[in-house]
């Protein structure tokens, strides 16, 4: 039968990205004899165009995939298809795993996959092809009558090798931004990841994994890894560099020490990867170094150590991000460092802790993001139980708060967005000079600057503090420069 996937991809950061998830999930429906084609929806306005596709490519079975930010997309996109086709739609993805029950009340999907879906898809779309019984496939939630058949979660694939490489094809990895745009290979190497960050979806899935706990992290063997990235390196002969979207290579210390002996002799292609300070060490950076490491990204999120710890169950201590930078730095690793601000019961003066530790460790390159509370997790609990849960979506990580807060504390969040960068390099050159000095130029500053943002001059603030920066900065990387270049 024919499978036929629409994703939305048109939040700011994604458009036309390679995304290894359907890439699997067409993979493996392939493998089992059925074919998959693609409605990648890359701006808003693609999506006048469906009609015509599903005129054209007459699916058997049409699946969705969804964030919680582009669920309320999926809805209307479905409503569309619905209302002039009689054709069965199946929904799948993080949002459906984490709260199938809100998308079952909607009753517009005749299928719901809780969980990977690798298996569960392969299985209904080989009973559907056969006309069988559909109603007991586990990890399937199969609409009815009288509401949803509930099915039981199968075991994890835990062995990732048995899997067939993700469909490059199928995405138009030729034409992607990743190929085009970044002369990139991407790869995952692993599933999962062991710690329990409050706002990211790992601790969630572990719980409706709770059977199978010892098999939620799995790696991929070295061999295949390797096998991919040189299919991949001899398919796309324009890829100039390798990044692995790993939560965290460096959690089987042993297997990754197997990866570089390998990749140094068999790829040796510069990369990038994920990496948790705790476990960043000299030695293996060192070792990952002569392999071809140029980017460590590591996340931060966030600059006051009591916030980190106890609302966002990250136990790792300044000093341990400041020696992991500075290790990485050490052996020429350039950095890029993740942080989120908004926050419930976070300050101004505490997201100003975010950008001093950012000045203090020197990274090259920041990502800063507004907190988003997703469903099923522990920090998403918080703020609903405080009932500051708001809009229910938004276009972008990266422009706007769906949290109740005040007008004044939405005005804060902004600027700090929007000055993330400029205020970490003015920080960094006060940190030039004794704290004695800096101190009170630090905190006046702060006392001046929320003062301006309360009286709405926050563009005052803006003004005076960009050209600075850019002074700054363009002296920063004129030295940086000349120590590559001596290096």
């Amino acid at each position: 039968m024919k499978v036929g996937f629409i994703y939305v991809d048109f939040l700011k950061g994604g458009g036309g990205k390679f995304y290894h998830g359907i890439a699997y999930l067409s993979s493996v429906l392939k493998q089992s004899g059925h074919q998959t084609e693609l409605f990648h929806i890359k701006e808003n306005k693609d999506a006048v165009n469906l009609g015509s596709w599903l005129q054209r490519c007459k699916p058997s079975l049409l699946a969705f995939t969804a964030t919680t930010n582009i669920y309320p997309y999926i809805k209307e996109l479905a409503v569309s298809v619905k209302k002039d086709r009689d054709i069965p739609l199946i929904i799948g993805g993080i949002h459906a795993t984490l709260v199938p029950e809100q998308v079952c009340a909607e009753r517009l999907f005749d299928f719901v996959c809780v969980g990977e879906g690798e298996g569960p898809l392969a299985e209904l779309c080989d009973a559907l092809e056969k006309n069988q019984d559909v109603s007991s496939i586990r990890n399937i939630w199969v609409k009815t009558p009288a509401g949803y058949t509930k099915n039981s979660m199968r075991p994890l694939q835990e062995d990732l090798d048995t899997l067939p490489f993700p469909d490059r094809e199928f995405m138009d990895y030729a034409h992607s931004y990743d190929l085009l745009r970044m002369r990139r290979g991407v790869f995952m190497a692993s599933r999962g990841c062991s710690f329990d960050c409050s706002f990211c979806c790992n601790h969630a899935l572990k719980k409706l994994y709770k059977d199978c706990p010892e098999s939620y992290v799995r790696f991929r063997s070295v061999d295949n890894v390797i096998a991919e990235i040189k299919e991949v390196v001899k398919r796309y002969p324009g890829i100039e560099t390798i990044i692995f979207h790993d939560d965290c290579l460096l959690l089987k210390k042993k297997w990754f020490k197997q990866l570089l002996e390998i990749y140094a002799k068999d790829i040796a292609l510069p990369f990038s990867m994920n990496a948790r300070v705790e476990l960043i060490d000299r030695e293996t950076l060192a070792s990952a170094k002569s392999a071809g490491l140029r980017v460590l990204s590591v996340g931060i999120e966030h600059g006051s150590e009591n916030i980190r710890k106890k609302l966002l169950n990250r136990n790792m201590s300044n000093k341990q991000i400041i020696d992991a930078f500075e290790t990485a730095h050490g052996l020429g690793i350039k950095t890029i460092s993740y942080n989120i601000v908004g926050f419930p019961r976070e300050r101004f003066s505490d997201m100003l802790e975010t950008i001093k530790l950012n000045a203090r460790v020197k990274t090259e390159t920041i990502q800063i993001s507004i907190f988003y509370p997703y469903p099923g997790t522990k920090l998403y609990d918080i703020v609903k139980e405080k009932g500051l849960i708001g809009a229910e979506s938004l276009d972008s990580y990266f422009e706007g708060t769906i949290l109740k807060f005040s007008p004044f504390k939405k005005r804060q969040i902004k600027f700090i967005l929007d000055n993330f960068e400029s205020l970490k390099i003015t920080y960094q050159f006060l940190l030039k000079f004794p704290a004695i000095i800096h101190a009170p130029i630090f905190y006046g500053s702060l006392f001046s600057m929320w003062t301006l943002i309360f009286l709405r001059l926050e563009n005052l603030v803006i003004a005076l503090a960009r050209p600075l920066a850019r002074v700054f900065k363009s002296n920063v990387k004129k030295r940086r420069d000349r120590q590559f270049v001596n290096a």
